[in-house]
């Protein structure tokens, strides 16, 4: 029998394959640079659709890249390098894609970081290329209440609120838990399931949450990119669900995550 969290996880997969699949279309083949691959979620779809492209999946980390190895896929080319400096000619990638890893950057190297390696994927792109972002939608400021049925779930918060290193976290204590910005409350959301020291130190260096519809929009004019696609996507229940336990909330977000189809300008 299929408990709860199975049947959340595999519809999570699903939806995760559906929303990769949706993109295709607004790719060229030829050379396809997936930046942040991880161990090639994304690189083994893209490999069965485009057979007679070459596919660069660009990561610092060896440990994934050895498991993208394992996958065997002859036309995916690992190579291990910083997403800030892509070894790659100019004028030479047909489409370059940041499927959730586009935050990364941010939580290293903040606006103006994003800014530099969206300027240098804007010259390795032809000019028929596209570059491609899904990552989290931080939503427009809202302040809501988050009510803890548990204390050490109060503790989990101002653990979080006093070490989160990104930006500050304003909060104001209530009775029964705090009031804060909504894109702060899903900020601890994503962090407080970590469970070992070493999780949680960098979830305390990342920001999940860190721009708007608007904010991707001013980043994209200030890349010299044009949106030419948009998609909002729902977010499933498999981080909030067991968070109901020890906390209330009566918001939602409508998306959770947001597609973008850029074009060079």
């Amino acid at each position: 029998m299929i408990t709860d969290t199975g049947e959340i996880l595999n519809d999570t997969q699903k939806k995760k394959k559906q929303s990769i699949f949706d993109l295709t279309k607004f790719i060229n083949p030829g050379k396809i640079l997936e930046c942040g691959c991880g161990s090639g979620f994304v690189l083994e779809i893209l490999s069965h659709h485009f057979e007679d492209s070459t596919l660069l999946g660009i990561d610092k980390s060896f440990e994934r890249l050895e498991m993208l190895n394992h996958k065997h896929l002859c036309n995916v080319f690992p190579v291990q390098a910083d997403i800030t400096h892509i070894p790659c000619r100019k004028r030479s990638c047909t489409a370059v894609l940041f499927i959730s890893s586009l935050h990364e950057v941010f939580s290293r190297v903040g606006d103006e970081g994003v800014y530099q390696v969206l300027n240098h994927i804007h010259s390795l792109l032809e000019d028929e290329g596209t570059l491609i972002i899904q990552d989290f939608l931080k939503p427009p400021p809202q302040q809501v209440e988050l009510k803890f049925k548990r204390e050490d779930a109060r503790k989990r918060f101002i653990r979080f609120a006093s070490e989160y290193r990104v930006r500050s976290i304003p909060y104001e204590e209530t009775r029964f838990g705090v009031k804060l910005d909504i894109g702060d409350a899903m900020e601890f959301f994503s962090k407080c399931r970590s469970i070992s020291q070493n999780d949680w130190e960098e979830e305390m260096d990342e920001s999940h949450y860190y721009y708007t519809q608007d904010e991707f929009k001013k980043m994209a004019d200030n890349c010299s990119f044009s949106i030419v696609y948009t998609s909002l996507l729902l977010g499933s229940g498999e981080v909030l669900d067991p968070l109901s336990k020890e906390m209330r909330w009566k918001f939602s977000l409508p998306h959770r995550y947001i597609q973008l189809v850029l074009i060079p300008v």
